[in-house]
């Protein structure tokens, strides 16, 4: 009985170990991706300030921000409501630019797009300025569509 339980034993102590590497492996690998993501877009990421003195800013180029999350379908996640703050900064200096807000709205109980434009509308935009993109699950799927349905092929990615 105690050599079965001793059996089993190392068999628990195995298992633990095999998901303990791959809980590592798996978070480094997203964390490898996430440096090669940085570091092959830092040179094109601006701040606000930096935004306003580019040529984006005077250009006829939309300002798309993508959802994060929302809480009880009411307000915006921490993460989005800190990208939502950085629109509506540039909002301040370019008040004419287009907004697409981009987001899940996968039933009438959970509304990202809605929630981000009520977020925008109180702090000053025009509801006319804010496009709605309700099939935005993915970074991807947002991009795809602004590109290939919308015709878009340049634009500001606001983000945290």
């Amino acid at each position: 009985m105690l050599r079965v339980l001793r059996v089993i034993g190392k068999g628990v102590k195995r298992l633990i170990q095999l998901l303990f590497l791959i809980v590592t492996l798996v978070m480094g690998t997203v964390g490898l991706i996430n440096l090669f993501t940085v570091g092959t877009t830092y040179q094109a990421m601006l701040s606000v300030d930096e935004l306003i003195e580019s040529d984006f800013i005077a250009a006829d180029v939309p300002v798309i921000v993508l959802g994060a999350g929302v809480v009880d379908n009411l307000e915006p996640s921490r993460i989005l409501g800190q990208r939502l703050d950085q629109a509506a900064a540039i909002f301040e200096a370019a008040p004419d630019k287009q907004f697409i807000m981009s987001g899940d709205h996968r039933d009438d109980y959970y509304n990202e797009v809605a929630v981000m434009k009520d977020y925008l509308i109180d702090k000053g935009l025009l509801s006319e300025q804010i496009f709605l993109d309700h099939a935005g699950c993915s970074t991807y799927d947002s991009l795809y569509r602004l590109k290939n349905v919308i015709g878009e092929q340049r634009v500001i990615i606001v983000t945290q």
